[in-house]
């Protein structure tokens, strides 16, 4: 039984007197926080405190799911208040091919080394300094192959 049909059924079964239940409850914490000078300002009515003004003011929010999109959307806020990663949903296919290989990007890495020895200044430190974060780069790249390549035995050279 969900919540508010559990709710409906105890309305229905004690009638008004578990509303009169609630508003007797409410008004008693609300004057014990009176007497313990725990508000500030004047104290909300009854009906201001179990009806707010921002709960009546929400509209449609575009949740045509039902529940599951309300949970989805509250689950993604926590998720990105709490820093944590977020999948997004995305029409290109999963094993998309990356625009350049690695292949790719070493040859152009070492055309780059060329270019800044042959068009570098030699007053300038910047095609030094450029030069230096390519072959980082480069030397990052290599380094990532040999961690993800696989070593074939001898057998499968020969087949």
């Amino acid at each position: 039984m969900s919540l508010p049909d559990a709710e409906a059924r105890i309305k229905e079964i004690l009638g008004t007197r578990y509303v009169d239940a609630l508003e007797d409850e409410v008004t008693t914490s609300l004057h014990d926080l009176m007497t313990r000078n725990r508000i500030f300002g004047r104290p909300l009515s009854l009906d201001e405190f179990l009806e707010p003004a921002e709960e009546q003011e929400v509209g449609d929010l575009g949740f045509e799911g039902g529940d599951k999109d309300i949970v989805a959307a509250v689950n993604r806020e926590i998720a990105e208040k709490s820093g944590e990663v977020i999948e997004v949903e995305s029409n290109e296919e999963e094993d998309a091919k990356p625009e350049v290989s690695r292949a790719e990007t070493l040859a152009l890495c070492q055309r780059l080394e060329g270019a800044c020895l042959q068009f570098g200044n030699a007053d300038s430190t910047l095609p030094l300094e450029l030069l230096k974060q390519i072959r980082l780069f480069r030397a990052e790249l290599r380094h990532e192959e040999l961690l993800h390549s696989t070593q074939t035995t001898i057998d499968a050279y020969f087949h």
